[in-house]
């Protein structure tokens, strides 16, 4: 489980000029030892170190974690190798004030609790990692047909938008026969998703699923697939157990995700450097876009 980035403090800017490029000992910022772009009273404010380009050695350079609100001091805190969205995460006080305004559990309206699944590529997933993210928890199954079907259309929908902040978490509770174990791999070759798939499987009872059984809104061990429920930025559920076919209806649900990604992103003020944009525009990396692409990271551990 990722830990809090302590990025993640009151807005200061320090002043520093971006003369040079980051990993580059040339026109370096000012106390800038390791050449990645962050000086030295930064490096000293946020706790990494001005001799090391990558404090944490987890391949991933302490400007991209800083850039891309992942804790540069925390090895398993690193971008997914899927590639998903993320913005900052704010401190567990935030999320203790939205349980005490809204409620915490899994009805609509209340914040979901924090959970954990392991997705297609052996990495914990996090759900408090999305947050001012629009979540989709998409239930689905081997053996279903139209799961399969709507498949490809809620992929193209993630591709499309996930810049915007939208991500699916598909979590698959049975293989290819009833009551039989799921395989996220054998799911993505046949479907191509790239979006996190997360096995949660029990059989013959959902109720002793680590987390799906909180998204079926049903009495007695019968329920339907495929079904979805809709997450809002701040994770409080506007929709539960959505039920129907997403080839067949849609129309309405695309204009059910849309109208959830036009809600303003909840206000995070990370501690970024002075020379934030600048650094930005060296690496490559979109200040709009909610997706850090692993590749910055060198891909997987």
């Amino acid at each position: 489980m990722a830990l809090r980035p302590p990025t993640l403090l009151p807005l200061v800017l320090l002043t520093a000029a971006c003369t040079g490029s980051p990993g580059t000992t040339a026109d370096p910022v000012a106390g800038d030892v390791d050449g990645d772009g962050l000086d030295a009273s930064y490096e000293e404010l946020v706790g990494t170190s001005d001799a090391s380009a990558d404090t944490d050695q987890d391949g991933c350079s302490d400007v991209v974690e800083v850039l891309g609100y992942f804790d540069p001091l925390e090895p398993t805190d690193r971008p997914y190798t899927g590639g998903y969205p993320r913005g900052p995460r704010p401190k567990d006080a935030v999320f203790d004030a939205l349980a005490e305004e809204h409620g915490e559990g899994f009805e609509v309206g209340m914040l979901n609790p924090n959970w954990t699944l392991t997705d297609q590529h052996g990495e914990e997933i996090e759900l408090r990692d999305f947050y001012g993210q629009v979540v989709m928890v998409d239930l689905a199954s081997e053996w279903c047909d139209p799961c399969i079907d709507a498949a490809p259309i809620l992929d193209a929908f993630y591709n499309d938008n996930k810049e915007r902040g939208f991500v699916v978490l598909q979590i698959i509770l049975e293989g290819a026969v009833n009551n039989s174990e799921p395989k996220p791999q054998r799911w993505i070759e046949a479907t191509g998703v790239t979006f996190p798939v997360l096995a949660d499987h029990s059989p013959g009872d959902y109720t002793q699923t680590e987390v799906a059984q909180y998204y079926l809104d049903v009495e007695g061990l019968e329920y339907s697939m495929p079904n979805f429920t809709l997450l809002d930025r701040e994770l409080r559920i506007t929709h539960l157990y959505v039920l129907g076919d997403l080839s067949e209806d849609l129309d309405a649900d695309i204009a059910l995700f849309e109208s959830a990604l036009e809600e303003p992103v909840p206000a995070v003020e990370p501690l970024l450097p002075a020379n934030a944009d600048a650094l930005r525009e060296e690496l490559g990396m979109d200040p709009d876009s909610q997706v850090i692409p692993a590749s910055l990271c060198g891909g997987a551990q």
